[in-house]
């Protein structure tokens, strides 16, 4: 396997695998998109300038920068909270109907976030990120 060593540590274990996890699970909230809607073209917009900064910060976190995965830690924050919308949506609303890939979708983002918050916080992790560009 490839090792990457910086001036003075080696990248942890699981880092280039959590930013390709977190690649697809981009690529899989693009898919998730209606587009025979009315305003296709402001929603592909979006979603383009949506996508191009996650693979900003994504890039970024790769290379070590503290401020990408502090980001990253406050996407999996939000993410803890579909679950609730979810519950919001099916209680308030009784008619809706949720496709099940949606709820695959979200459920394996929702698993994904759980982990990196408890990954992300452990102290070879975090040394690395704080070390990195000082």
């Amino acid at each position: 396997m490839f090792k990457y060593t910086f001036a003075h540590m080696e990248r942890p274990q699981g880092i280039t695998a959590i930013t390709i996890l977190l690649s697809f699970a981009t690529i899989a909230t693009y898919s998730l998109l209606n587009y025979r809607s009315a305003d296709c073209g402001q929603l592909l917009t979006g979603a383009l300038l949506g996508t191009t900064t996650v693979f900003l910060i994504l890039g970024n976190f790769w290379y070590g920068f503290n401020w990408a995965r502090q980001l990253i830690l406050l996407y999996c924050l939000v993410q803890l909270m579909w679950p609730f919308r979810l519950l919001y949506l099916v209680h308030e609303h009784p008619g809706t109907k949720l496709l099940p890939f949606v709820i695959a979708v979200n459920a394996g983002k929702t698993v994904i976030a759980i982990y990196l918050l408890w990954f992300l916080n452990t102290r070879e992790v975090r040394h690395w990120f704080e070390s990195r560009y000082k």
